[in-house]
């Protein structure tokens, strides 16, 4: 998304002058407003994301209208469009990256400097759809840690006007009365192949430009062909009305579950064509709200929020550069947005304004050589980080000891793609004849759970050399009616298969001689495990539950790393983590250990008894424990934690150790 056009409205008629349209730039606050607050996960703005759709709309329709406008007079410049462009798009982008390069430099790791170089390459060559769409994976660095993410959708643009032209000269040159049939023939090929794509390669659908291409398009298409029939006050207030509501409910309604884009973004799309097509042709109370001051303002400096806000929201994820506090809290969501706001307004007046207008606005050649050298810097700085590895020795060694964990690859410890089936995986990737393989003259023990449950393997075939492990996993899927933690496909098929494949055809068959279940409980676990748990009592199988984990609502290396740069409000190290930690599983955790004892009668094991009654985790006068008692690093000095809730190796092995010293493991 990038705001990036000047808000002239096309005539209706070659006789008719172009006008400002204070609407659109309402519409642009409306699109901004929806992509910033669903990324600071507000209430009510789940489907927010639908904004960078509306402002697709929107370039579509300006700057398609002045390319034709152009054609059409034989006027268009290829050199003056891209001067137009860059004037436009670079000095507020390239403001954003010297400053979030420096950011970068100082508080990433040394991996994640790499990523985030790579990123920068791609943001300035305008290919960040498709850098993006090349990463995956379950434990790759989650959208929230991506500082440049949200470029794929400049890229996505620039993608389009590189192309736009010369379909457009093709078209006047050799068949300009198929205009009109051409863009409707484009539009409808590109949606219907984004409708098909959604279903096969969601992620393909979302970041590949010919399926975004019809977005534009009809923003071209309504540029050129108004509707006649909204010529009316009747017909101009029912459509303006209409494309507001379909724009906000889209963004109330939709969610991350919902199929998108493909054909659920026609109804954002379609709205904004309604309030863009309904002010062609006059006004509405609408199109007169849209043109409020405080919209229009904010649309004014709509690019260079979409372009601020995402970074500020990443380093406080990452970082805790604003507030101590984590993203979602209310405090902190508002210092983002403000934070944001100011950026923008400071950056649309210092660095958009100057480029594009005023005695400052430099010529095309002092603009290129403004843009060139400064992307030549940032290749430059990104390139050594990339050629240094990360550039290790800016840190402080425990710094980047700490922090290393941070990208900690685990596939190999926990069997991913096999025995611990990650959302990337079909159903059929599960290895039975390794995850479930009996071996004569041990004790064959399941490990039944999601990523909780995997992340003891290691510790326990470490510890246990005498049992056999076998291995059934999948992200996110607790261990009972096949209902994964997460509500998304690739966690539901993998729960549905794996649950129905143990219970219909490996226990009538197969008896281990004892199950051990870890997972994420929530309070409904109470009452949902005990079918699982009468289930294995009628196969006289022994079971072994762990309760809720010991978890953060921040990664606990990112903690321990705020720590050591500075400390919080004058408190101590301990102190602060502890209010990071998620207290609700210690009440859970007892309730769980009740129902085990008495209703149950299963063996109970308790993290927290296990991790944070002075019988775990490194000692002496340096080390940091939480206010209830619970360590933060393992005996060899490795975080306890990698993420907010998964043990690193060294903690694996701890506490399959503990487990061993206090007669839980082997079960009696």
């Amino acid at each position: 998304m990038d705001a990036h056009q000047e808000n002239i409205s096309p005539p209706i008629a070659e006789h008719i002058a172009p006008r400002y349209r204070g609407d659109i730039d309402g519409l642009r606050a409306v699109a901004v407003l929806l992509v910033v607050l669903n990324h600071l996960q507000f209430r009510h703005a789940d489907g927010g994301y639908v904004g960078v759709d509306v402002f697709f709309v929107i370039s579509g329709y300006l700057i398609g209208a002045s390319m034709i406008a152009e054609f059409r007079r034989d006027a268009f410049s290829l050199a003056a469009f891209y001067e137009r462009r860059v004037r436009r798009i670079f000095p507020a982008l390239l403001a954003m990256l010297f400053f979030v390069t420096a950011l970068a430099w100082y508080y990433l790791m040394p991996s994640s400097l790499i990523d985030y170089s790579k990123s920068a390459f791609a943001a300035l060559g305008s290919y960040s759809n498709f850098y993006f769409w090349g990463q995956g994976g379950y434990f790759d660095a989650p959208s929230a840690t991506k500082p440049l993410l949200h470029t794929w959708s400049l890229a996505v643009e620039e993608q389009f006007y590189l192309l736009l032209p010369l379909v457009l000269y093709f078209i006047f040159r050799s068949m300009p009365s198929k205009l009109r049939g051409t863009l409707w023939a484009l539009t409808g090929l590109t949606l219907a192949l984004a409708i098909w794509f959604v279903h096969v390669s969601p992620s393909t659908a979302f970041f590949w430009s010919p399926l975004r291409a019809w977005e534009l398009l009809i923003g071209v298409l309504i540029s050129q062909y108004p509707i006649r029939s909204l010529r009316s006050r009747l017909g101009r207030e029912l459509a303006a009305a209409a494309g507001l509501i379909a724009i906000l409910s889209a963004g109330v309604l939709f969610s991350s579950t919902t199929p998108f884009p493909g054909f659920a973004a026609v109804l954002p799309c379609a709205g904004a064509v309604l309030i863009i097509a309904a002010g062609q042709v006059g006004n509405s109370v609408t199109a007169s709200f849209l043109a409020l001051p405080p919209l229009r303002f904010v649309g004014l400096i709509s690019y260079s929020l979409y372009l601020w806000h995402w970074p500020i929201y990443v380093f406080q994820n990452t970082t805790l550069i604003l507030s101590p506090y984590p993203s979602w809290h209310r405090n902190t969501k508002l210092c983002i947005l403000s934070s944001s706001l100011l950026i923008a307004a400071l950056s649309w007046w210092l660095v958009e304004t100057p480029f594009r207008k005023g005695r400052w606005k430099p010529n095309r050649r002092t603009l290129f050589w403004i843009n060139g050298l400064c992307a030549t810097m940032l290749v430059c700085i990104c390139g050594m980080a990339v050629r240094a590895k990360g550039a290790p020795s800016r840190l402080r060694p425990e710094i980047a000891r700490v922090g290393a964990f941070l990208s900690l690859d685990t596939d190999a410890a926990w069997r991913a793609h096999q025995c611990f089936l990650l959302p990337s995986d079909s159903p059929s990737a599960f290895r039975q004849d390794v995850c479930l393989k009996s071996v004569s003259g041990k004790k064959n023990y399941l490990l039944l759970g999601d990523s909780t449950a995997a992340h003891l393997y290691p510790g326990l075939i470490r510890t246990f050399p005498e049992l056999n492990i076998q291995q059934a996993t999948a992200a996110s899927c607790l261990p009972y009616d096949e209902t994964p933690l997460r509500d998304l496909p690739g966690y539901q098929s993998n729960c549905d298969a794996m649950w129905h494949f143990l219970h219909d055809s490996w226990y009538p068959s197969h008896r281990p001689d004892a199950v051990i279940i870890a997972a994420m409980w929530d309070g409904s676990s109470l009452t949902k495990l005990t079918p699982e748990i009468e289930l294995y009592h009628r196969l006289n199988i022994p079971v072994m539950l762990l309760g809720p984990v010991l978890g953060f609502d921040i990664p606990l290396p990112t903690l321990i790393i705020a720590n050591l740069r500075h400390q919080k409000g004058g408190r101590s190290s301990a102190d602060y983590i502890s209010t990071h930690m998620i207290s609700e599983n210690v009440s859970l955790d007892t309730k769980m250990r009740q129902k085990a004892d008495f209703s149950w009668h299963i063996s109970f094991v308790s993290y927290f008894e296990e991790l944070c009654e002075g019988r775990f985790g490194a000692t002496g006068e340096a080390v940091w424990h939480t206010s209830n008692g619970c360590p933060i690093f393992a005996d060899n000095g490795d975080p306890l934690l990698f993420d907010m809730h998964h043990f690193t190796p060294a903690t694996s092995a701890q506490f399959a150790e503990a487990l061993r010293r206090d007669g839980k493991l082997p079960l009696r």
